[in-house]
């Protein structure tokens, strides 16, 4: 009788790790990750590239990454196999981290910001949807989520979304859903390079 074994070996993953917002590479001291559920401690280069070492390779990798002032973010690593059969730049795994509420954005952003409650309560992970035309008559348009990491944060409910210079002073239709709610539709010019507050109160779909 034949029997097949499956060796495991370990290899390395590479991961860079991105701004969503700048596009610049995240080299923060507060960044930290989980591999398959389990904390871990990659090898940092620099330059936002993160090193993980002695990877099985008989499965699929789950990453799951947090950093201050980004939207907690999951990738799958890939990881390299050795002796390698294509270009090392193809299995760099690239994660852009979306910026939270509470991320530093350049003086000069052109902001919306809020909180989005039902009830009277702060509600998480609502998408908050702004279409807009520019001056050349195209349609754009942005998306983001309300912060639902930590209940205990300040930042709880609350969005951030930067919109880009041609947004400023041209009507933004926003939309703010959320399962079992009733979306709410609104509509606001914001100021270039300055912040503008709208929130929003969704009724449950069940009022």
């Amino acid at each position: 009788m034949k029997l097949d074994f499956v060796v495991a070996t370990r290899l390395p993953a590479i991961l860079l790790l991105r701004d969503g917002f700048s596009g610049e590479p995240i080299d923060d001291p507060t960044v930290t990750f989980q591999l398959d559920g389990v904390s871990c401690v990659p090898i940092h280069k620099g330059s936002g590239f993160y090193i993980f070492m002695d990877l099985l390779n008989t499965s699929p990798h789950r990453l799951d990454v947090t950093c201050s002032g980004f939207v907690d973010a999951q990738t799958r690593l890939t990881v390299i196999s050795l002796p390698l059969v294509k270009p090392l730049v193809e299995f760099i795994v690239v994660l852009e981290l979306g910026p939270s509420p509470a991320y530093s954005y350049p003086v000069g952003t052109t902001l919306l910001r809020g909180q989005v409650t039902s009830e009277g309560k702060p509600l998480a992970d609502a998408e908050v949807f702004a279409a807009f035309c520019d001056r050349q008559g195209t349609w754009q348009w942005r998306k983001t989520q309300t912060y639902g990491t930590q209940r205990d944060s300040p930042y709880f409910g609350h969005y951030a979304l930067a919109l880009p210079p041609t947004a400023a002073n041209a009507e933004v239709n926003l939309r703010f859903t959320k399962d079992g709610h009733a979306s709410h539709f609104d509509r606001v010019a914001p100021v270039r390079s300055s912040t503008t507050i709208v929130g929003a109160n969704l009724q449950s779909a069940n009022a």
